[in-house]
């Protein structure tokens, strides 16, 4: 059965994606199997009040554009971002995975398991948006009806950094302690949520906004309002 991919391509793509563009070049078999490709620029990808359902492929070859991503990280902390990069030297795969990439699309690599590993990170996203859209049906008002512990600020920003491809490593240097002692604390909130996870605090997160930090929170809570205006 084929998939349905439906992605967004940063605007500086365009021209690798273009029909012109050559073939059989690394992009080109990631290329037909998209289904349909919309391109956006980065104001409109980190614009506030919007929530980012789609995969993203974002190109990564300066720190100027590694901090974009990150900045549309912060933003968007569940959504994936692929980074395409051109890279011999390994430098910026290194900044797109810190600025929170969920995987590299590296086009100085001919190598067809960089199409695998896309395709299977699209796989992934699109069921578990399907698993969410599911639950959200059956559940309904249900997770908004179940109260839930106010957690300080700290933790709030805690919750972001998880609902991020961050290491532990980088989220305990973020924090200022130990690895050792941030796994504690994770665990101690995940008890506190009820989550066994990273990814049952992401599906938590996609329903009660409220445990984002504030400003993020606040955010996303004016969607609804924005749209219908």
């Amino acid at each position: 059965m084929h998939d349905q991919f439906h992605v967004l391509i940063h605007s500086g793509l365009k021209d690798r994606f273009h029909p012109d563009a050559p073939a059989e070049s690394p992009l080109d078999a990631l290329r037909r199997g998209f289904d349909r490709i919309d391109f956006v620029h980065h104001e409109d990808l980190a614009a506030p009040g919007g929530v980012l359902n789609l995969p993203v492929l974002y190109p990564v070859t300066s720190e100027f554009q590694a901090e974009e991503l990150r900045t549309l990280r912060v933003r968007h902390p569940l959504a994936l971002l692929i980074a395409v990069t051109q890279d011999v030297s390994g430098h910026h795969t290194y900044y797109a995975i810190r600025s929170g990439a969920n995987c590299v699309f590296n086009l100085a690599i001919a190598d067809e398991s960089q199409i695998s590993m896309v395709q299977a990170q699209l796989r992934a996203h699109a069921a578990a948006n399907a698993a969410a859209s599911a639950r959200a049906d059956a559940k309904g008002p249900l997770p908004r009806s179940i109260p839930m512990p106010r957690l300080p600020e700290p933790d709030r920003q805690l919750v972001r950094d998880l609902c991020t491809a961050t290491t532990v490593s980088e989220i305990a240097r973020r924090h200022y302690c130990s690895e050792r002692s941030m796994y504690r604390r994770i665990r101690r909130l995940y008890d506190l949520l009820g989550v066994r996870g990273r990814a049952e605090l992401m599906t938590l997160v996609s329903f009660r906004s409220e445990l984002l930090p504030t400003r993020q929170a606040r955010e996303v809570q004016e969607v609804p309002h924005r749209q219908a205006s």
